[in-house]
């Protein structure tokens, strides 16, 4: 291979990584973080040329695959209130319109209005545009789940090999009152 083919082999695999790497686009030149930078913060005017600040984001699965069609919600965390609800479009994205300066936080919640993951804490400034992910942790299974049904196993193997009961012998480990 030419020192020439091997150039633009490096740069057609520079140019299709970098595609795979991109940010989110928020619209009008905005930029919301890839999965590697959690917050990007934007001074100045936001891309409607007005002090209004956005909020966008992206819900991600455990495995970080966008998480469709996700319930979000914004939360002030100053005060403690639900500013606004929307859900994720079909590539996990969502966004909200920020109106007044403060600390806020994203939170995926499901159909019971159980929060299910947090974003982290955003201070929004006017006319700032800022990013956030939301990662749904991964399931793991619960305690119950894992050792709910012991008890009953014991107590089958112990009867299958004929102990119907069983006595206490020796001194307890506690005075006994």
């Amino acid at each position: 291979m030419s020192y020439r083919s091997l150039t633009i082999l490096i740069v057609l695999m520079a140019v299709i990584m970098a595609g795979m790497f991109e940010p989110l686009s928020a619209g009008q030149g905005q930029r919301i973080p890839s999965v590697g930078s959690p917050t990007v913060r934007r001074s100045g005017a936001n891309a409607a040329g007005d002090s209004t600040s956005v909020i966008a984001g992206q819900a991600l699965n455990s495995d970080r695959t966008p998480l469709a069609f996700a319930r979000v919600r914004l939360r002030n965390l100053d005060s403690g209130a639900v500013i606004e609800k929307t859900a994720s479009d079909h590539l996990g994205e969502f966004s909200f319109l920020v109106v007044s300066r403060g600390n806020y936080v994203a939170e995926l919640f499901d159909d019971t209005d159980r929060v299910v993951a947090v974003g982290e804490a955003l201070t929004v400034e006017p006319g700032q545009t800022v990013g956030t992910l939301i990662l749904l942790p991964a399931r793991l299974p619960s305690f119950g789940a894992l050792f709910g049904n012991s008890a009953g196993a014991i107590m089958s193997a112990a009867a299958g090999a004929g102990i119907t009961a069983v006595t206490a012998t020796g001194q307890p480990l506690s005075p006994e009152q």
